[in-house]
């Protein structure tokens, strides 16, 4: 899997909701993962959705949500 773009900065308010986008591409299928700048996996929830796609929403947010995101994909190659 390659990861063709990784997600833009973004700047938000407290209690609004960041927009991450990123491409990948690979051999079907392809799992993908987003990850805090700390390497800690995101886990779906009201928080975080999207976690296992090329998009990924950050909402409600708060002062530990300020870090970096990144994304990673694995496939059958």
């Amino acid at each position: 899997t390659a990861i063709t773009s990784q997600p833009l900065d973004t700047t938000n308010i407290l209690g609004g909701t960041a927009m991450f986008f990123a491409n990948a591409t690979g051999a079907p299928p392809v799992t993908l993962q987003w990850f805090r700048e700390d390497g800690s996996p995101l886990v779906a929830s009201t928080n975080y959705l999207h976690v296992n796609a090329t998009n990924l929403f950050v909402a409600n947010l708060k002062i530990t949500d300020a870090t970096g995101y990144y994304l990673v994909g694995t496939d059958l190659n």
